[in-house]
């Protein structure tokens, strides 16, 4: 994918749509990327957790077996007393010949779930050794640095920031609420702004920076009878984020992750969540929080 070369001077809709195609492309593949190492380590995740059920419902027969066994040695001992007795066997033989038969079908279903698990490490096995998934090596096409009146570029920014928020509406039903923008170049005393691309390798050092909000409107309208506002959950634990989902109609969908070290939080908590707080979503939606670990 070759990334368009933006000549000096004002950016163009024509080229800007096709900066924004191309960070969309590049977004996309990541995110197939990413969903393909989440599926490979959710598949090993529900092996291992069917490995441990099944050995744990093989410690639970191997208890009944013990116990059957132990109830045929009594029956074994009550048919030799009934025999010195000259007492009738019959229903105690019968008894003991059901109990057999069951002993056999227990050790059967315990080989079965012995191979059972047996597969499942050979799976587990063959996805631990599969090659690495990768992102595709997109080239990048330098971008030539452009010249332009910091107004411009600031409406340029707010434009493409308003093209994303009606998208985002449109598409996942919420939008962006507040955007702060560092804008780095070489500024003049005319006011224009000479803008490098980041992917170039232009240094940081040396270059103007101009700080300024965008507030593309309320993002957000107020819910509907069938809709319902993401609360923050931030610093809140499973326990506590879930009854807070609940009371709007919303379900979670915990995970657990490693917080920054500056994020001030205790083990436990939530610091990241996914839609963000304030979004609105249908009722009955799943909420991803990330709680540190």
């Amino acid at each position: 994918m070759r990334r368009p070369t933006i000549r000096a001077g004002t950016l163009t809709a024509t080229d800007a749509a096709k900066l924004r195609n191309d960070m969309n492309a590049i977004g996309r593949e990541r995110d197939e990327v990413k969903a393909k190492l989440q599926a490979r380590d959710q598949l090993l995740t529900e092996k291992q957790a069917e490995i441990t059920a099944l050995k744990r419902d093989n410690q639970t027969i191997g208890a009944q077996l013990s116990g059957k066994e132990s109830t045929i040695a009594s029956l074994n001992a009550e048919i030799a007393d009934l025999k010195r007795g000259n007492e009738a066997t019959g229903e105690l033989a019968r008894e003991k010949a059901a109990l057999t038969t069951e002993v056999a079908t227990l050790r059967s279903e315990i080989a079965s779930r012995d191979g059972i698990i047996s597969r499942h490490l050979a799976e587990i096995d063959r996805l631990k050794d599969a090659p690495p998934i990768t992102a595709p090596d997109i080239p990048h096409t330098e971008v030539q640095p452009v010249t332009m009146p910091v107004a411009s570029a600031m409406t340029n920014i707010g434009a493409q920031v308003a093209d994303a928020n009606r998208t985002l509406k449109s598409d996942h039903n919420f939008a962006i609420s507040n955007v702060n923008v560092v804008l780095k170049g070489k500024t003049d005393d005319a006011g224009q702004i000479k803008l490098f691309d980041p992917l170039a390798g232009a240094k940081a050092a040396g270059l103007d920076e101009i700080n300024f909000g965008i507030q593309p409107g309320p993002g957000t309208d107020e819910p509907s009878g069938e809709q319902a506002r993401v609360p923050n959950l931030r610093g809140l634990t499973v326990g506590a984020a879930t009854r807070m989902l609940s009371t709007v109609g919303l379900r979670i969908d915990p995970a657990s992750g490693k917080a920054p070290n500056n994020a001030g939080l205790a083990m436990g908590q939530a610091y990241r969540q996914s839609p963000a707080a304030d979004a609105v979503v249908d009722r009955g939606a799943s909420v991803l929080v990330i709680f540190n670990q």
